[in-house]
């Protein structure tokens, strides 16, 4: 018997990831202070999958949660759920 691939392990799925973020970008601030701390982040998390965000301090991983949450406003980029855009506090106009 040929053993089948599990989802995350190299498997392709036809249908739209669970969650999905593309190009999102997060700044704070605005003119001379404005300072970007989030630029063109990207992942895809299908049904079952788990994601693991590892980095040193200061490097993002919060913020990437904090706007996927929508408790920041994405400065750039697309959120996804189960392939319907998620409202960003940026494109709601706040």
């Amino acid at each position: 018997a040929r053993a089948r691939p599990r989802p995350g392990m190299g498997a392709v799925s036809a249908a739209a990831p669970l969650l999905e973020a593309r190009d999102l970008s997060v700044s704070f601030g605005s003119g001379r202070l404005r300072i970007t701390a989030l630029e063109a982040f990207s992942f895809r998390l299908g049904e079952g999958e788990a994601l693991g965000l590892v980095g040193e301090s200061g490097s993002g991983k919060s913020t990437v949660l904090r706007a996927v949450m929508g408790l920041i406003p994405a400065a750039g980029g697309r959120i996804s759920l189960s392939g319907r855009p998620v409202a960003t506090a940026a494109a709601a106009g706040r």
